[in-house]
């Protein structure tokens, strides 16, 4: 499904691609700084909770979100299928979660020709993105290949991850 979504919409923000050709260009950005403009512009974008159903969180038994909807600022996107916007739902209405988030950025490095892994955790409920750079910090190892952790919901530098999380349960 992921793999869909990413194939369906790379063609669809050409636009997207052309601010970031320019943006580098301009600022004569390496590998890993270009690569860190496009994560830290997708980390700054506002989050929020993407759910199938309506946004009231007794609705849902999982306690991120039940809690992150109680609360009185919680931005949700309802009746959305899979829980998950595409990359271009995502830039045409600003709202996502780590899903969401991750996905886009893989569809954006990919498209730049970085080796990227989308890595996501049903243990933590959570999905982040890897990247093989030579950066130094926590990372997953596949086959044979290094993939620093990024975090895409709040803006982190690459390789610095929640140790509690590193290393445990991500496919």
């Amino acid at each position: 499904m992921i793999h869909t979504f990413k194939e369906n919409d790379k063609t669809k923000i050409e636009s997207v691609y052309h601010l970031f050709d320019s943006i580098g260009k301009t600022n004569r950005l390496n590998k890993i700084k270009f690569a860190e403009m496009i994560v830290t512009f997708v980390q700054r974008l506002p989050y929020a909770v993407i759910v199938e159903q309506d946004c009231d969180a007794s609705l849902y038994n999982d306690s991120f979100t039940r809690n992150y909807l109680s609360r009185g600022d919680a931005n949700c996107d309802p009746f959305e299928k899979f829980g998950i916007n595409t990359p271009l739902e995502f830039l045409v209405n600003l709202k996502g979660d780590c899903d969401t988030r991750t996905l886009l950025i893989y569809t954006l490095l990919s498209h730049y020709h970085y080796d990227v892994a989308l890595l996501s955790s049903e243990y933590y409920g959570h999905s982040i993105i890897g990247v093989n750079l030579p950066i130094k910090g926590n990372a997953y190892i596949y086959n044979n290949q290094r993939y620093v952790l990024w975090e895409t919901t709040i803006v982190s530098e690459p390789g610095v991850f929640n140790n509690e999380m590193a290393y445990r349960d991500w496919e």
